[in-house]
């Protein structure tokens, strides 16, 4: 056993001599093992490659990669020889990496990643349905496949802040499917870094909101409807909040403007002497829900 054994296993060659090889290998791999050492056997001179997990000395399992090549027909060396090297934590990024992959792929909403150059690099199953492409269809094409033409500026603009390193939240824009329709939807785009953190490229989370945006413009249209309607009424009509505050006037005297009103204590524009009368009304309707009559 050479020293770099101690360096990567944690035990010293003395506390290894003469061990069965076995007993330190990972109960889930040594099926594996037997095999790996069968086909060493059958194939004399030839590096076998393998993957395993041994036990280190502080307890746990280490992931090793290396080969096993028998020798024994070499009189010198009259022995099978392995060589590896420790990757536990290349394992560890790996797995790291498929749960991603995972979480990527079966996520509910759209997931798309992007080169520098806006190339799509990968394109999950919702972006599929969403947006009606196949992965076949659009990996190493250009973003601009669901990027409506007067909207081209939207993918310089995010590049741009990722080229800088920044990212992109909740950027409300519009996109277009395969079957030419519109939709309105929320990007957030983050940097994609590789090994040594340069950034690479990017991966821009999809957000469906063309439901939400067709409620607030009719809610926009409803409350024109509601505006030209009330303005439309002769009889002033005040509404107020709780502190007695103008929320909405219709109408407003030649002495004052409705923003000036608007937000100011309605007692204000009030004759003293009509006040109690107001605040008695205001009272009675807030306790009881019901109507009341003042003259002012």
């Amino acid at each position: 056993l050479s020293p770099s054994y101690e360096r990567i296993t944690g035990f010293t060659p003395k506390e290894r001599i003469e061990s069965v090889g076995l007993q330190f290998v990972h109960r889930d791999d040594i099926e594996k093992s037997k095999k790996i050492m069968q086909q060493t056997l059958e194939n004399p001179g030839i590096p076998i490659s393998f993957q395993n997990r041994l036990l280190h000395k502080n307890g746990n399992y280490i992931w090793v990669e290396g080969t096993i090549t028998n020798l024994l027909h070499d009189l010198s060396l009259n022995a099978i020889v392995s060589n590896f090297r420790d990757i536990t934590e290349r394992k560890k990024s790996e797995e790291i990496i498929t749960r991603l992959a995972l979480i990527v792929e079966f996520s509910s909403d759209p997931i798309i990643g992007v080169d520098l150059g806006g190339i799509i690099t990968s394109w999950n199953q919702a972006a599929e349905n969403f947006f009606q492409y196949t992965k076949e269809e659009v990996v190493g094409k250009s973003i601009k496949i669901i990027v409506p033409e007067e909207r081209y500026g939207d993918g310089d603009f995010v590049l741009g802040k990722i080229k800088e390193g920044g990212k992109v939240l909740d950027y409300e824009t519009i996109r277009v499917k395969k079957n030419k329709s519109i939709v309105d939807i929320s990007l957030s785009v983050s940097p994609v870094k590789d090994a040594i953190g340069k950034i690479i490229g990017a991966s821009a989370f999809v957000r469906d909101i063309t439901d939400r945006k067709k409620m607030e413009k009719a809610l926009v249209e409803s409350e024109e409807r509601y505006r030209l309607i009330m303005q439309s009424v002769t009889d002033y009509i005040v509404v107020l909040n709780k502190d007695l505050r103008v929320d909405y006037i219709n109408h407003v005297t030649k002495e004052a403007r409705i923003e000036d009103v608007i937000g100011s204590e309605w007692l204000k524009w009030i004759y003293e002497v009509d006040r109690s009368s107001i605040i008695e009304c205001f009272h009675y309707t807030r306790e009881t829900e019901k109507p009341s009559e003042s003259e002012y």
